[in-house]
This record gives C-alpha cells, sequence and structure tokens, in this order.
C-alpha cells in the first residue's frame, strides 16, 4: 500500500496522482508540495544532536564543520561582575551575526545569542533593580543555552501578556531599527527604503516607520513580496537584483528616497542603493562583510550621510545607550504601539539547524529557540502541570514522574472518579509533600475546560504545560467498523486535544504533550480508528510548532501492565509478538518521556520492535523503515569517510566519474537545487553567494577529513563542478597516503594540499592571532 499526500494548491492533483502510479518505486509514503516530491522516513532519535542535562553548557561555534553540528562545550558559572546578571533562559533569538560567527567569518561576539528573555536567576554586586525570578528581556552574551550571563543596563522588564519567545523577537531586531531612524532623524511623510523586509529587522524598521508616517518602500526576493504588500508596503521590489535601483527611481518619479536601510551586498548592489537615494540621503548600513567605507562613500555620493550600524560593537561599548532604546521599545510594546514579531520556534536542541535555516533566508520575520521544559534538569517549582486521563495507569505513572521532575502542582483530570488504585497512588504522591489536585472534567466539552482551567488559575500556580494522555481503543476489521466505534477513539484523543490546544493558545507554557500511539506511524489491522486519532495528535504537534507554540507528539507503543492495550493483553499478546512487537516497561516509558522531552522533538515513537520480525516479505522493501529493518531500497548513503580512498583507488575514468557526481551532489545540497547542477554551470551563476562557498568548502572538509584540506576560496578558484571536481582529484593525488594537516602531530607547520590564494593570505594577515604568518 502506498500513502500520496496531494497539495490542493499545487500542480494539478490528477497529474500528480497519474506520475506516482505510473512511475512506482519502493517510497509508500509521498507528499506532493508544488514541484517538490516529499518522502517519509523513520529514523533512530540518535540521529538528533544530543544536549546535556541541567546547565553548564552552550552550543558554540565550530567553523571547521559547519553550522548544523554546533559544538557543546562547558559554561560552568562563573562569579558574577558588578552589574552582571544570570539569566535562566527561556527563549534565545536568531540572528543573521549568530550564522556568521557560527561559520567563523567574524569573531567580533565569541558566543551565540545575542538576545534572549529569561528569568533572573543571580545578581552580581551593585544595585541593578532586578530580583530573582524578575522575567526580563534584552540583549545577553551567550544565549544558545540553558543559562546566560548579561549586564543589567541591556535588559529590561518583561511586558506582561507575551509569551517569552514572542518577546524574544524584539531586542535586535526593534533596537537596531530604532537607532537606524534616530541616526536619519526622517520627518513624517518621507521616503525611506528598507531592504530584506521580511527579515527580523526589515519587519520592525516597517513598523516604526509606518507609525512614524514615512512612506516605505522595500526588497524581497520573488516567493515574499506578496507577504509585504500584504503589509501595506507602497512599493515592493526585488532583493535578488540591483535592477530595484531603477525600479524606486521610476517608482519615485525620479525623486529617490530619503533613507536608505541596507543589508543588501554583492556587486552592485551598493552602488544601487545609493542610486536610490535623493540630494542629501541618508545611508545606514547594517553588513558586516562586503560593505563600503565611509571614504567610499563620499567619493561616490558626497551629499550623503553613511553610517555603520554595528550593533554586537555598541553592545559592548554602549550598554546604557542600547539599554535606554530597548526601554523605549518595550514601552510602546506594552502601551500596544507595537507588535513583536511573527517568528518560527525552533528546539534549542536544533540550534544548529536552525541557523542554517537562518542563513537560506526562507523564512518571514525571526527564528527563536526555546530550550526544553527540562533545559535546567527540572520543571518549574512555581507552575502547575495538567495531565489528562491521568487517573489512568499511565497517567499516574506520569504524575508520578512529574513529582520527580520538580513540578508545583499536578492536576490529574478524569471522566470519573479515581478508583482505590489511583487514590492509592495520590495519597502517596501527597505523603511525600507533592500538591496533587482531581479534576472530574470531559475533555471533549470546551466549557467544561474552561471552568477547569478557570478553577485551576483561582487556586494554583499559573500553568506550566499539559500531558494529554486520554486513550481508548474499539478495534474492528475496516469493514466492521462504523461511526459509533470511530467516535468513541475519537472523541477524547482528537476532539479533547482541539479543546486543550485551544483553552491554552494564550497561555505562556513551558510543554504541551499529546500521547499518540506508533499505530498512527505504523499502522495495525482492526485499528484504522485508533490510527487516524493518533495520526491527528501527530499533526496538531507540529501545527502548534508552526504556531511557535510548545507542542510535542509521543507514540507509543503497547505499556506493559497499564492503559487500554493492558486490559485486552491476553488477546493481544501473541498477535503482538508475532508481528515482532513487545511492551514497554513503564521504567522505559518514563525514561524515553523525560529525554523526548529535554530533546523538545515534534514527533517521536517509543516502542519494542523486533525488526527483522516486524519487516518480512515486501515490507522490508519500503523506504519508510529502511533504515531500521537494515537496509533495502532507500537505505541512507554510507558514511563518506572512505570517499578520499575511493576516489584515489578507482580507475582514473571512474575516479573522474565518481568525483563530478560527489561534487555535483554538495552544490546541489548547498544551493537547495532540485537536481544536480551541470557539471559546466558558474557556482555564482547558479545563486551562490561568499556564505554558500565557505559552506560549501567546509562540507568538502568534512568528507575529505582527514586526507584534504579546502581553501575558504576554492568556489572562487574553480568556479564549477567540473573544475572543482578535477583539483581534488589532483589533490588527493598529490597528497598520496599523506595525512591532512588536522591529523600531523602538534607543533609540526601545517602543509597546504591546495594553493593558499591571495585573497586567503590576507585574511590570514588580519586574523587575530596569526603574528607567526
Amino acid at each position: 500500500p502506498r500513502l500520496v499526500d496531494l497539495d490542493p494548491e499545487g500542480a494539478p492533483a490528477a497529474g500528480a496522482l497519474a506520475d506516482e502510479l505510473l512511475h512506482p518505486d519502493p517510497e509508500t509514503r509521498v507528499a506532493r508540495r508544488g514541484a517538490d516530491r516529499l518522502v517519509a522516513r523513520l529514523r533512530r532519535a540518535a540521529r538528533r544532536p544530543v544536549v546535556p542535562p541541567g546547565g553548564g553548557w552552550r552550543f558554540a561555534p565550530d567553523p571547521g564543520r559547519g553550522l548544523e553540528t554546533l559544538a557543546v562545550v562547558e559554561a560552568p558559572a562563573a562569579p558574577l561582575g558588578p552589574g552582571e546578571i544570570r539569566l535562566v533562559v527561556e527563549a534565545a533569538g536568531l540572528n543573521f551575526l549568530d550564522v556568521m560567527v557560527g561559520m567563523g567569518l567574524v569573531d567580533a561576539l565569541p558566543t551565540l545569542g545575542a538576545e534572549v528573555c529569561g528569568r533572573v536567576a543571580a545578581a552580581g554586586p551593585g544595585h541593578t533593580g532586578l530580583s530573582s525570578g524578575d522575567r526580563v528581556v534584552g540583549f545577553a552574551f551567550g544565549a544558545f543555552g540553558p543559562e546566560a550571563v548579561t549586564r543589567a543596563e541591556l535588559v529590561a522588564p518583561a511586558p506582561s501578556g507575551f509569551s517569552a519567545a514572542r518577546l524574544a523577537t524584539v531586542p535586535v531586531a526593534y533596537v537596531t531599527a530604532a537607532l537606524a531612524f534616530e541616526f536619519a532623524g526622517l520627518s513624517p511623510g518621507d521616503r525611506v527604503l528598507i531592504h530584506a523586509g521580511t527579515g527580523g529587522v526589515g519587519h520592525a524598521a516597517i513598523a516604526l516607520a509606518r507609525a512614524a508616517g514615512l512612506e516605505v518602500y522595500a526588497t524581497a526576493s520573488a516567493p515574499k513580496q506578496a507577504y509585504l504588500r500584504s503589509l501595506g508596503v507602497a512599493g515592493v521590489f526585488d532583493s535578488r537584483s540591483p535592477a530595484f535601483g531603477a525600479d524606486v527611481r521610476a517608482a519615485t518619479g525620479g525623486a529617490g528616497v530619503v533613507m536608505v536601510l541596507n543589508g543588501l551586498t554583492g556587486e552592485g548592489f551598493i552602488e544601487a542603493s545609493l542610486a536610490c537615494l535623493g540630494h542629501g540621503g541618508r545611508f545606514v548600513e547594517l553588513g558586516k562583510r562586503g560593505i563600503w567605507s565611509e571614504a567610499q562613500v563620499r567619493e561616490a555620493r558626497p551629499d550623503v550621510s553613511y553610517w555603520i550600524l554595528a550593533m554586537d560593537r555598541l553592545i559592548r561599548e554602549d550598554p546604557e545607550r542600547v539599554g535606554t532604546v530597548l526601554r523605549a521599545v518595550l514601552e510602546r510594546l506594552r502601551a500596544g504601539e507595537l507588535e513583536p514579531l511573527p517568528f518560527t520556534r525552533w528546539p534549542l536542541a536544533e540550534a544548529g539547524a536552525a541557523l542554517t535555516h537562518l542563513r537560506e533566508a526562507r523564512h518571514l520575520g525571526k527564528l527563536v529557540l526555546a530550550p526544553s521544559a527540562l533545559a535546567s534538569g527540572r520543571l518549574r517549582a512555581d507552575r502547575s502541570y495538567l495531565v489528562t486521563g491521568g487517573l489512568g495507569g499511565i497517567g499516574l505513572e506520569v504524575a508520578g514522574w512529574l513529582a520527580g521532575a520538580g513540578a508545583g502542582a499536578i492536576v490529574l483530570n478524569g471522566r470519573r472518579p479515581a478508583d482505590p488504585r489511583a487514590g492509592r497512588v495520590i495519597s502517596g504522591l501527597r505523603e511525600r509533600g507533592v500538591e496533587v489536585r482531581v479534576e472530574i472534567c470531559d475533555v471533549t466539552d470546551g466549557e467544561a475546560v474552561e471552568a477547569m482551567l478557570r478553577g485551576m488559575d483561582a487556586e494554583l500556580p499559573p500553568l506550566g504545560g499539559v500531558i494529554h494522555s486520554v486513550g481508548a481503543l474499539s478495534d474492528a476489521t475496516l469493514m466492521n467498523q462504523d461511526w459509533g466505534r470511530f467516535e468513541t477513539v475519537l472523541l477524547p484523543k482528537v476532539l479533547g486535544a482541539w479543546r486543550l490546544h485551544r483553552a491554552t493558545l494564550d497561555r505562556d507554557l513551558d510543554l504541551f504533550v499529546l500521547f499518540s500511539s506508533v499505530v498512527g506511524v505504523l499502522g495495525n489491522p482492526g485499528q484504522a480508528n485508533h490510527a487516524a486519532a493518533n495520526a491527528f495528535l501527530d499533526q496538531l504537534a507540529l501545527h502548534r510548532r508552526a504556531l511557535g507554540l510548545p507542542g510535542q507528539a509521543i507514540a507509543w507503543g503497547a505499556w506493559s501492565g497499564l492503559g487500554e492495550a493492558e486490559e485486552a493483553r491476553e488477546r493481544i499478546e501473541a498477535g503482538l509478538a508475532a508481528k515482532g512487537w513487545g511492551w514497554v516497561t513503564p521504567a522505559e516509558g518514563l525514561r524515553a518521556l523525560e529525554w523526548l522531552l529535554r530533546e523538545d522533538a515534534g514527533r517521536g515513537a517509543v516502542a519494542s520492535v523486533d525488526w527483522p520480525a516486524f519487516t518480512p516479505g515486501r515490507m522490508s522493501a519500503s523506504a519508510f523503515l529502511a533504515e531500521l529493518a537494515g537496509g533495502g531500497p532507500g537505505e541512507p548513503p554510507a558514511e563518506r569517510g572512505d570517499l578520499a580512498f575511493r576516489l584515489r583507488e578507482v580507475p582514473e575514468a571512474e575516479g573522474e566519474r565518481l568525483a563530478l557526481e560527489f561534487v555535483r551532489e554538495e552544490v546541489r545540497s548547498v544551493l537547495r537545487l532540485r537536481a544536480p547542477p551541470p557539471p559546466e554551470a558558474r557556482f555564482f551563476d547558479l545563486g551562490m553567494d561568499s556564505l554558500m562557498a565557505v559552506e560549501l568548502r567546509n562540507r568538502l572538509n568534512r568528507a575529505l577529513a582527514g586526507t584534504l584540506v579546502a581553501p575558504s576560496t576554492i568556489a572562487f578558484d574553480y568556479p564549477n563542478s567540473r573544475k572543482l571536481a578535477r583539483r581534488l582529484r589532483e589533490g588527493l593525488a598529490e597528497r598520496g597516503g599523506e595525512a591532512a594537516p588536522d591529523q600531523r602531530e602538534s607543533g609540526e607547520p601545517e602543509a597546504r594540499p591546495l594553493p593558499l590564494s591571495v585573497e586567503e593570505f590576507a585574511e590570514m594577515l588580519v586574523e587575530p592571532g596569526n603574528g607567526d604568518v
């Protein structure tokens, strides 16, 4: 059986379906989205980056390995200096400066993460006006971790009514835009051109400009231009071509704009931006690399006022000024004059992937990292946690785990009063000093859910999290199912989850966990209703994350001794064993729950499966299960550690083909192309920029680790796939079996297997710490 999910807004559905039927392959789960064909994979959780439990660490750049493989470094709590504060990070904003730091392109900041929303954990000597537990928002140093240190003047009390993730979108974008307009000294009615209008600073600048009565023009890539028009921007132009210069002049009748807020660099772009300015205009530069000096601007346009706005330097050198602008912005936020920016929430554990996504500029607004509810190793003692299905076997096990994890109060919800066993467990928890409350409520009833939450608000700490563990079974083969059986299963799971989702939309939750079933992932005869209900929960978790809210779905296998499956154990045990299924013990389940919560995985599955027994016959051909079933079509490609060996050992003609295929695939990945580019296509004609060139260099070095080290200019020196592939082959031939420089003994001079270009040598001369070059 094959599952094909067609895009109602993409290509004609009939054509896509015909293509799937006429050209079958091992893919059993396919989604068509526009021109893309997406396929599903079930992968081991060990593929995800693993973050340490508790504090004392943060993510740091690892330029040699690229953005997606950030280093986890120890960051033990050091004594705080005068005016310093330590924050528990609740959310951290991502900025393009983080991308450049992560890629090793700038060393202005030694750490990743410069904006934060969090709670004060400790303060250094001197009066700060802040107390432990206060929520603040502002600038920090090293916010990509569970804790960060900053100066008190760089943060301000957070306005109420906003989640931590929403507040983390504010500091860098709004303060940068506000300072830019402060420099420019504009008047109502002035025209401004805001480049990259759909990014964080772009959004903030548009909001501030419109509030000040300015006439706004903006640039964006073609797919994002309609969004800018929906914001009411007067003129929208292409950010990918210097042609916007002439277009802006034409749109303004030749008068041009009064101010340009620039973030575009590259051949012809700064010249085009200067051409947009009327006489005496103002140019504020936000870029870091490839920007013009004051002398260059003065020579080209002596009438133009020019500022380079470097927020990282201002944060270090003039924190009082930055803090003053921040507090003014937050006051306007508090008054309702401004709003936090649109954003996408990413788990802290996926910081590297989030930075890669930011570098590709496919987002709108901001990206925000949110540490998991267990980032500090404990749940919050000043929050309440609701468990639906809390009086059942699994719910009671979860209650015990919540108590051990430090939950301030636990609310156990059920449809019927607690039975004697549940009463004993609850009594035991209360004897341990845990605050436990029982709420009898049908979660499919929206009014009852709202009433339950109001009662909790009146008597308990604020709600910090929801775990929806309701379960129901009504098994029958598909031909024997009816709507009554579907309702029995769907209502408590689907409608109950939806009621909880809607009722908590405006609450600042730490977690929202949906207990799904592995049946929704792998299917099971006789449980079509159960599969449907749990597939809904899986998607609801992802829907919440798309809204910037916490959301996780855990697809469980059958728990031993607990739950609906245990009640029918004798009936189903033989069938489970025959199909390769086993039981998840409560101890195993709770360990997995803790791990998944700490990693903040959007979707996870926990089951005891004998994969060879589960995937006999034709099922073993499913690409969806290839990684777990031990091979077959769709098996992930082998690690490329032996690539250099194969390139050296195969016949010359085969080596040329292999090297070219390898380079074209790497270029396709960097440029996010649908197919590898033609061998003669020039990288920069395909859309490669300088950051992509660095990423390509990093990917080559990872693939050829121990045998070759490519310089940062390799994409410029060998500008198409064929030339680059030939150079890699030549470099390997020159080295023979010799180890690469990073594997030599310490103290031995670094050998350069590839030529050191003039540009690379110049970069090394001005790099701190390279005085001996």
